[in-house]
């Protein structure tokens, strides 16, 4: 066969279809593996970021209700130690148990709304002052010896029971509050 005899048009279109097929093909298949592999991470890491709220929801959820069961044990022996000590100031010192009522009259007020949310009202430190004072004003009222100041910014995040423990051990008194182990 001689060389005008070639067909010369067929073998380049081979010749072309064989360098599609070896080179460029691979880099496409290479191209939309690695566009696949990128929206499967995407996929991927969305999932990972929903079940991390997931379980950051219930975490919280979780730490509202063990805060909210605390609370339901401790206002009840709260009241009960508190009108007991008001039924003895009124045999003693009338004076006393009236600004007892009144300081308890304060502190339920402020209190009870808290009790009847959700939580999320008393998130920072502004509504929790208001229990906070009221609280210490009755302590103030049923034990003479507490002394205290408060110097705090409102908008802080909150303080939560810390203070009903911080206050018995600081007087030393036991139970007064009727919190397990104080």
């Amino acid at each position: 066969m001689d060389a005008a005899e070639i067909p010369w048009g067929g073998l380049l279109q081979i010749a072309m279809q064989w360098l599609v097929s070896v080179v460029a093909g691979p880099w496409l298949g290479g191209a939309m593996g690695l566009w696949t592999w990128g929206r499967q991470r995407q996929g991927l890491l969305a999932v990972a970021q929903a079940r991390e709220l997931a379980r950051a929801q219930a975490q919280r959820r979780e730490s509202q209700l063990h805060l909210s069961v605390l609370a339901a044990q401790v206002e009840p022996h709260f009241l009960f130690n508190t009108l007991a000590g008001l039924r003895s100031a009124i045999r003693t010192d009338p004076g006393r148990a009236s600004d007892m009522i009144d300081r308890l009259v304060d502190h339920l007020r402020a209190a009870l709304p808290r009790l009847r949310s959700d939580g999320g009202a008393d998130a920072t430190l502004g509504p929790q002052l208001k229990i906070v004072r009221a609280y210490l004003g009755l302590m103030r009222s049923r034990l003479p010896r507490l002394s205290f100041a408060i110097d705090a910014p409102a908008g802080q995040p909150g303080l939560g029971l810390a203070l009903q423990t911080a206050v018995n051990p600081g007087l030393g008194l036991k139970n007064l509050m009727g919190l397990p182990g104080a």
